[in-house]
């Protein structure tokens, strides 16, 4: 309850709720007169629909199939909250059906979107963690009401037919036309599938005659090319990704400027990369209907290969072939770094590679 009259919000006062001069917070009057009317009006209205499809069932002679109803809440919350950013991009909120949670979030992270379970909030454990409420209809918080009416199975299931999931998603997506769209498309398309199936499974249709364009996610020191979202069936996601590292010849153009010419023109050789490794791993992705993990910048400005306590994660040398003969070149601008400076650029381009490395796992 505490939760359901927000005296501060993100660090502004909430002047409907705060009160004035002596009197803080709402008086017991107002509490129960905006209970009675909005919070469990609404509950009302959750319940009714529930019956209403209950008694169609009972109505219909096919047997009962605890898959035919769903409900899906759909909420939205802000990127930033009391000072912290919020990377997460949609969450998918259960307290009662891993499987399905776990095949919406699947759906949602195959079109590119970094999505969570429970996250930013936990439906699992009630009501004001989950920022809904208790329930009016009977001891289970409202979470758990809003996710099936009625008794539940040891596996989690609902007796009588009904499952629910919750939506959260980021609000500042929803304001761009074009991330808008690939939402509602997957929703959709995910939907539909659940439907059509009658099971949770990890599936989208490829369309016909079309050439697959990976989805693309980019980090400091990291892209994430995905083709999964347009596989016929996608079981390779838990079970194939590729990675390529320090095979890009891309520098950092802001650092153009302290890389020597000759370093330069070693790259342009291609002798401190290996763009065709990498042009390798996108075709074996394409072809697996699968994830590419790929650096973004050469080794010569990072080398993600070292394990976190090596000395050359910033490489003062690097070896290459050159006509069959091994040489080596120094990386002079890498050398006599501050220690602000080599902090620096190992979150961003080493931390940072591991940051997507960690959205995939994820």
């Amino acid at each position: 309850m505490s939760t359901m009259f927000r005296k501060m919000g993100d660090g502004t006062k909430v002047e409907l709720n705060a009160g004035t001069g002596y009197k803080q917070g709402l008086s017991i009057e107002e509490r129960n007169h905006r209970l009675t009317e909005y919070w469990f009006g609404y509950w009302m209205g959750v319940r009714k629909l529930l019956k209403l499809w209950h008694k169609d069932q009972a109505k219909s002679k096919e047997p009962r199939n605890p898959q035919t109803r769903y409900v899906f809440s759909i909420h939205s919350y802000t990127p930033v909250y009391e000072g912290e950013v919020r990377e997460l991009q949609v969450g998918i909120l259960c307290s009662h059906y891993p499987q399905l949670a776990m095949y919406f979030k699947q759906g949602f992270a195959l079109s590119g979107f970094f999505t969570e379970i429970n996250q930013p909030y936990n439906a699992s454990m009630g009501s004001d963690q989950a920022g809904v409420g208790g329930n009016p209809f009977g001891e289970t918080p409202a979470s758990r009401f809003f996710e099936g009416y009625g008794r539940h199975g040891k596996d989690g299931t609902i007796a009588d037919g009904v499952r629910n999931l919750g939506f959260e998603f980021r609000n500042d997506l929803l304001t761009d036309q074009k991330t808008f769209a690939k939402i509602r498309s997957t929703l959709n398309s995910l939907i539909k599938n659940l439907l059509k199936n009658g099971n949770p499974t990890y599936s989208i249709e490829r369309p016909v005659n079309m050439d697959p364009k990976p989805i693309s996610l980019e980090y400091d020191n990291a892209v994430i090319l995905n083709w999964g979202n347009h596989a016929e069936e996608v079981r390779h996601q838990t079970r194939v990704c590729f990675s390529v590292e320090n095979c890009t010849l891309n520098l950092v153009e802001e650092m153009m400027d302290k890389i020597p010419l000759e370093v330069q023109v070693l790259m342009k050789k291609g002798l401190l990369g290996n763009p065709d490794v990498q042009k390798l791993a996108i075709k074996l992705a394409k072809e697996f209907d699968t994830v590419l993990l790929s650096t973004k910048y050469a080794r010569v400005i990072c080398d993600v290969t070292r394990p976190n306590t090596s000395d050359s994660i910033i490489p003062s040398k690097l070896e290459f072939f050159e006509n069959g003969i091994l040489k080596s070149q120094d990386l002079t601008f890498n050398t006599n770094l501050s220690e602000k400076e080599e902090a620096k650029r190992i979150k961003k381009y080493y931390l940072g590679y591991f940051k997507a490395f960690q959205h995939i796992r994820n």
